[in-house]
């Protein structure tokens, strides 16, 4: 790709070296960037255009952190979709704020310096504790300190609610309703504990579905004490009843002590409540009591057999179709694993329609579809995917072909047929007798192991460790490609044309992974328009929304990329 400029960033300082986050607004129009010494923001043509001064940003900040290293990660931003602003959450000081920053008129909009959120008290305090007691000094310091680190829960706490103009915010006065207008408390709810874990807005009853579970700051490896589920007036805040899930929704993390919350699946279905964990339970919306719940008697032995793998964690969510929930379910659990088995319920009721034989032993079901009469399921690690009955859950057909780690991305459903890719295939079924209508090869084809796989009208995408192709729908025929030297995951504009093919984020990258190589593809005919390669020494990336442009902070100047 193109360099069409650089701009020296306007604050230089030590701070700003250390704490920068780079954002871009909805149309692309400015980069921005936000540092302790101020915001600066550049348009598309390389002026700057805002320069602002926070000259008070660290001026209370004490020596009682960890250090430089953690000094990065105390400032949070979420940014609001469509409304070319970010909500920045700094506790860098020993004080802590809210702030909004509009990122159009470049400046900070509000501040609200009355939400308590961080604990960075409590965590001065244990740290100091730690050293009084003599229990390790920098052992103990740093103990007390990864207990308590806000920044990695801040998004669990907080949750933008755009018909409200609002956003909900778990702190220790209990789950508040903040204006995106001034930053005011609307209300505030005490009865809500713990972490919040999600939060659904119901339109036509102006109500909250509130989940909590333990705050991260506290949890305790294998256990959870908060279990709450609550449905909140949005106008006033007052509880409109109040009860308690069953399940477990805290799973094992890599490190040592390190849990957080399993994704959460929580729905509102026709005046119901759905709860997917390790089971499923389900609530009646309008009073809170539980309808029905799934039980397998072996939840508890497999969370503490098997901590790290929460094999039911990797299953494919519930499928609901004309009120029959089918779910994965786990049987004679043991040292060797568990039994996977498929069961349909009522979903009114409970009632429990059918349960097939077992169908793998450890291997996880990944993906679940209805098409016309049948569920179509997909498992990790095996080579087939099976098509069952969807009253009777007898088995209709079975499909191999898709190698040994089996489907690896999400089936498809398009023009009456069904597209299931692993690694290396891409095979359309005919979804009544599974019988084959074409397959693609990527390997073949010059383009490498999948990386990712997508459909748009009448041509399926695929792109490869070695390339990227367009294929014809209808009879699978490559129309064209290109050779690339990466692969990596696909993103399509909604305006143009552009196809971005980004790096694969790791589990705790942005969703632009900084140093990777970037593609753009015209995909309207499968040619190449420009690369930017790897680079280690970048230090913030951004992608304008119609992935024509890419902004690059690297030895403190922003440059922006176009295709040749």
């Amino acid at each position: 790709m193109t360099k069409e400029w650089e701009q020296q960033r306007v604050f230089n300082e030590d701070w700003d070296k250390m704490l920068t986050q780079m954002m871009i607004t909805d149309d692309g129009d400015a980069v921005t960037l936000i540092s302790p010494g101020g915001v600066q923001s550049i348009d598309q043509t390389g002026k700057v255009i805002t320069e602002q001064d926070r000259d008070s940003f660290f001026n209370v900040w004490v020596e009682t952190n960890r250090g430089v290293e953690r000094l990065t990660d105390k400032v949070t931003y979420i940014y609001l979709p469509g409304e070319h602003a970010l909500l920045e959450f700094n506790y860098a000081t020993f004080a802590e704020s809210v702030s909004l920053i509009d990122l159009n008129k470049k400046s900070v909009e509000w501040v609200n310096n009355d939400l308590k959120w961080s604990l960075e008290r409590y965590q001065t305090f244990a740290r100091a504790l730690s050293k009084g007691m003599s229990l390790g000094g920098q052992v103990a310091t740093d103990a007390a300190s990864s207990m308590l680190m806000p920044e990695r829960f801040v998004g669990n706490l907080t949750k933008i609610l755009p018909e409200l103009n609002a956003f909900a915010f778990k702190t220790l006065d209990g789950l508040e309703l903040v204006s995106l207008d001034d930053g005011t408390v609307l209300w505030s709810n005490d009865e809500f504990k713990g972490g919040l874990a999600k939060l659904l807005y119901d339109s036509e009853s102006n109500s909250l579905v509130a989940v909590n579970s333990d705050d991260d700051a506290y949890s305790l490896e294998g256990l959870q004490f908060n279990k709450q589920i609550m449905r909140i007036d949005a106008a006033s805040g007052k509880t409109m009843w109040s009860a308690s899930y069953d399940g477990n929704i805290r799973e094992k993390l890599d490190g040592f002590g390190i849990w957080a919350d399993r994704t959460a699946d929580i729905r509102l279905i026709d005046g119901k409540i759905m709860l997917n964990f390790l089971n499923v339970e389900v609530y009646d919306m309008e009073t809170g009591d539980q309808l029905w719940q799934t039980s397998t008697g072996s939840d508890r032995i497999l969370d503490i057999m098997a901590p790290e793998a929460q094999i039911m964690n990797l299953f494919a969510f519930p499928v609901i179709h004309e009120n029959i929930l089918y779910r994965v379910n786990h049987e004679n659990v043991g040292l060797t694993g568990v039994d996977i088995v498929l069961q349909a319920f009522n979903l009114d009721t409970g009632e429990l329609l059918w349960k097939t034989d077992k169908l793998s032993r450890n291997k996880p079901v990944s993906d679940m579809l209805v098409m016309d009469n049948n569920l179509i399921i997909s498992m990790d690690r095996s080579d087939k995917i099976l098509a069952l009955d969807r009253i009777s859950g007898e088995k209709v057909w079975e499909k191999s072909g898709f190698g040994k780690n089996g489907v690896q991305f999400h089936m498809v459903k398009q023009n009456g047929k069904i597209l299931a890719a692993g690694t290396e295939n891409v095979i359309s079924l005919d979804p009544d007798t599974g019988g084959e209508l074409y397959t693609i090869n990527s390997s073949s084809d010059g383009i490498g192991a999948m990386t990712d796989f997508g459909v748009d009208g009448e041509k399926i995408y695929v792109t490869g460790e070695s390339g990227f192709g367009v294929y014809n729908q209808t009879n699978g025929t490559l129309t064209s490609s290109v050779t690339l030297p990466t692969g990596g995951l696909m993103h399509f504009s909604d305006v143009n044309e552009n196809v971005l093919i980004s790096p694969k984020p790791a589990y705790s990258d942005a969703e632009y992974p900084i140093d990777g190589a970037y593609h753009l593809i015209d995909r309207s005919n499968g040619v190449l328009l420009g690369t930017l390669g790897t680079d280690s020494g970048r230090k913030n990336l951004r992608v304008s929304p119609d992935y024509s442009n890419i902004y690059v902070l690297k030895d403190e100047v922003v440059r922006m990329y176009s295709p040749n």
